[in-house]
């Protein structure tokens, strides 16, 4: 599409085959991003950038492409090396790497050699065996050429586009087995380090958006996520945002930025419901485990957190369910 926003009609799909897609415009999502990086060598190249959404037909087998990686939005890659990959000409694949050359928070420039046509190509690196893509390809500029950088907030953009994040989400126990009606949840006081398992009633809970944070390339599957927390307006912290898991300490805290005890897995149980889910990090599994006494004939809870190695002993305290909180 152009600076206008009218989609191009010679838009051409083709499979690893090399043939065409039949592909409707009319059929197209079309999502233009918000943000606009300017190249550092030339203020005047128009920097938009977005994606096309297109509805996948029974039959077809899309398998492969390149993944991405969270942390790798705020990592410094400056002397790393990259490489663009793309089609300058209809069913002519090209690649070239280079160096990194400059690393900013909105985008990166490479020595890579990039021909025309190939704006908005990937920018990848390896990373763990496989080729993430940290940028998207814009235009060559005198040292080679610059992008996009997939920062957390582009990414968030992107997955944004296509449903694959949840945002402004209380994590709420999924049982009926002895807990109070209104409900357990994760829940972060203002005035301690560590997250509680909270009863409804006695304190707001807490919101959290949950993002995927890390997909290998040939797959188009993301085996990890991470919670970010939203902080309320008075919040002391508000750089700390990201929820950290320490399974040594059985503690829930909040970090400044993404590190690898944020990272969890989730485990979708359909079969009791949309959106419940278990929470593994490593080997074990979350727990909010809720406990009763009973003081001067009154029902009194109390409630922690805590991992377990053997989920089995513990079912009806490790099952939770996401409900949406008021949107920002």
């Amino acid at each position: 599409m152009d600076e206008k926003g009218w989609p191009s009609h010679d838009l051409e799909i083709q499979d690893k085959y090399g043939l065409d897609i039949s592909i409707h415009i009319d059929d197209v999502e079309v999502f233009p991003s918000a943000s606009e990086p300017k190249c550092a060598s030339d203020a005047g190249v128009y920097s938009g950038s977005g994606a096309l959404l297109v509805n996948m037909e029974p039959g077809w087998y899309l398998r492969g492409g390149y993944g991405f990686a969270l942390e790798l939005g705020q990592a410094h890659l400056r002397g790393d090396g990259l490489g663009v990959c793309g089609y300058p000409k209809l069913g002519t694949l090209s690649r070239s790497t280079g160096g990194c050359l400059s690393c900013q928070d909105g985008c990166m420039t490479y020595s890579a050699t990039a021909m025309s046509g190939m704006s908005g190509s990937p920018v990848f690196l390896s990373h763990n065996g496989h080729a993430p893509s940290v940028g998207i390809h814009i235009d060559s500029c005198d040292i080679g050429g610059w992008c996009v950088r997939l920062t957390v907030e582009v990414l968030e953009e992107i997955l944004g586009w296509a449903n694959t994040i949840y945002t402004n989400k209380f994590i709420r126990i999924f049982s009926t087995w002895r807990l109070p009606r209104e409900g357990v949840y994760l829940h972060f006081p203002a005035d301690g380090e560590h997250a509680i398992a909270a009863i409804g009633e006695q304190v707001p809970p807490t919101m959290f958006d949950i993002l995927p944070l890390y997909a290998p390339s040939g797959t188009g599957c993301s085996a990890l996520y991470v919670f970010r927390f939203r902080a309320p307006p008075t919040w002391p912290r508000p750089s700390h945002k990201w929820v950290q898991w320490d399974i040594a300490t059985d503690t829930v805290s909040l970090a400044s930025s993404l590190q690898e005890p944020c990272s969890v897995k989730l485990y979708s149980i359909l079969e009791r419901g949309p959106d419940v889910f278990r929470v593994f990090v490593k080997e074990s599994e979350l727990v909010m485990d809720v406990s009763q006494d009973y003081q001067q004939n009154r029902r009194m809870y109390s409630a922690r957190i805590w991992f377990t190695t053997e989920p089995k002993l513990f079912s009806h305290l490790t099952y939770f369910t996401l409900e949406s909180g008021p949107a920002n």
